[in-house]
């Protein structure tokens, strides 16, 4: 994928992804088990201008924190669930694939090497309870915000749906996405 929203090398007014767009397409990538390979567009003289690099540390940021979502996982049975689809033709339409806007009601799926830990990968700040159900839960599991040190509050429905509310306040938290860490079920199968 490419750091512009069309170009491949350095131009002048090349336009640059937003680093939550970019975020987002790692992370609906990796739920389909491939393999992101960010192109950059330095200067004639090698210099990566400012924009890029403020999208670099973004993203390296995002990583720092949610990166247990993304590096050695697996996919998971379902890549995920949500309204936003990628439309008809995917990645050979890279025009209508950039134009995607995922949402909070977007989620994206991987799991551990092991097996033991499900990362639901919310794409955006999430503000309102999360229903996972693309996922058949049971009541051994345990529940975890990447990245904050406070208890999440949810509850595991009869259907094996997993409904989970988002803490009370937005501080610390992603505005491109959050991550959800799942234990306490094989999710090797």
């Amino acid at each position: 994928d490419t750091i512009s929203t069309g170009g491949w090398c350095y131009t002048e007014n090349l336009k640059i992804k937003p680093a939550k767009e970019v975020i987002h397409a790692m992370a609906d990538t990796v739920s389909k088990n491939g393999i992101v390979l960010l192109n950059l567009s330095p200067k004639a003289d090698g210099t990566i201008p400012a924009d890029q690099r403020k999208v670099l540390l973004e993203l390296g940021d995002w990583l720092n924190k949610y990166g247990d979502a993304i590096y050695s996982t697996r996919p998971w049975k379902t890549y995920g669930e949500g309204p936003t689809k990628e439309p008809e033709g995917g990645f050979r339409d890279h025009g209508k694939f950039s134009k995607l806007k995922y949402s909070a009601a977007d989620i994206r799926y991987t799991r551990s090497k092991d097996g033991k830990t499900l990362y639901a990968i919310v794409l955006g700040l999430p503000t309102s309870a999360t229903t996972l159900k693309a996922v058949q839960f049971d009541r051994n599991v345990k529940v975890d915000l990447l990245g904050i040190e406070t208890d999440v509050d949810y509850v595991i429905h009869g259907d094996g749906t997993l409904t989970i509310q988002p803490p009370a306040s937005v501080e610390g938290l992603s505005k491109s996405a959050n991550v959800y860490k799942i234990t306490g079920m094989d999710f090797s199968k």
